[in-house]
């Protein structure tokens, strides 16, 4: 599931979805400043979220397991990163240069 690349997307909102069986990306998306995912239990392969300018937060409340790595950088404006369920990951966890962070 790819997300990437809309100059004018605010938000993302997602409520119902659960479970992604390859890879989540939300990149280069420069007005994002809102994402919603709180059904998220699952990503199969990778999850990375960069390059998005306006991004504050990231909050996946409900996932639990990510097959792949997870990829959280380039975000300028992120200052706040909970994944408080996660306890599998089976790459690498990435977290770098995010300047408000």
């Amino acid at each position: 599931l790819g997300i990437n690349y809309n100059d004018a997307l605010t938000a993302i909102s997602l409520p119902s979805l659960t479970e992604v069986g390859l890879d989540l990306a939300i990149q280069y998306d420069d007005a994002l400043t809102d994402m919603s995912l709180p059904s998220l239990t699952e990503v199969g392969g990778n999850l990375g979220i960069s390059n998005n300018g306006a991004l504050a937060d990231i909050s996946l409340p409900s996932v639990t397991e990510v097959g792949g790595y997870v990829g959280i950088q380039y975000d300028g404006a992120l200052a706040d990163i909970s994944l408080r369920s996660l306890t599998e990951v089976g790459g690498f966890l990435s977290i770098i240069y995010n300047e408000a962070l």
